[in-house]
């Protein structure tokens, strides 16, 4: 209705900014409007970013670069757009519950340990867990994907402690531990990029090797 927003503040359920830039088009006429968040230490520093970015051309130069950095990220891990795609999904089962993912109620029942139980191995529990059960050599390869998963996370600073689970019989299972452990070492022998303060660790365990409790 053309008036002015309110310019007003106040408490509300959820916070919201709100801002408005109006304009005319005429009959024919073809407009975009780039809307830039910035974040900076001081005001000083965020007007240098709105005079940076203040140009029109400055959208179509930081998508290009953004997509160069990511081409590059990607091609560093070994991992191709599809795949990226795939654990970004994974990502948003790790961050939000998801039914798809929940365990059976007899295993949330028998999982009694507490934290201790998972200190017990070495894992915090004060980060998001994603766990692999494998018991076949066979399925080795998905683990090394979620291994390029985890280095993805990292890169996006997204903090997952990743446990492989090895449920091969006790027979046979020093041949797929030493193969799990060797995936492992493999992977985290690559230089890392852009995991600066990233949080996360990779442990293999032995299901005979640790109580039904923690299992």
């Amino acid at each position: 209705d053309g008036r002015p927003l309110s310019n007003t503040v106040g408490s509300v359920l959820d916070p919201v900014f709100a801002f408005r830039r109006g304009v005319r088009i005429q009959p024919g006429e073809t407009v975009r409007i780039a809307f830039w968040t910035v974040v900076a230490s001081s005001r000083a520093d965020v007007l240098d970013l709105v005079d940076k970015h203040h140009d029109g051309s400055a959208f179509e130069r930081a998508a290009t670069l953004a997509w160069t950095q990511a081409q590059v990220q990607l091609s560093h891990l070994g991992i191709h757009a599809d795949e990226a795609s795939l654990f970004q999904r994974l990502a948003g089962h790790v961050l939000y519950a998801d039914r798809s993912t929940r365990p059976s109620s007899e295993a949330i029942r028998g999982g009694g340990g507490g934290p201790a139980a998972l200190w017990a191995q070495g894992i915090s529990g004060d980060i998001p867990i994603v766990l692999v059960r494998i018991d076949d050599i066979e399925d080795i390869a998905i683990v090394g994907q979620l291994l390029r998963a985890h280095e993805y996370w990292r890169m996006k600073q997204l903090a997952v402690d990743l446990v492989i689970l090895n449920e091969r019989a006790s027979s046979y299972v020093q041949d797929l531990q030493i193969a799990l452990e060797t995936t492992v070492r493999t992977s985290q022998s690559h230089p890392r990029v852009g995991v600066d303060g990233a949080r996360g660790s990779v442990f293999v365990l032995r299901t005979d090797l640790i109580s039904r409790e923690t299992r």
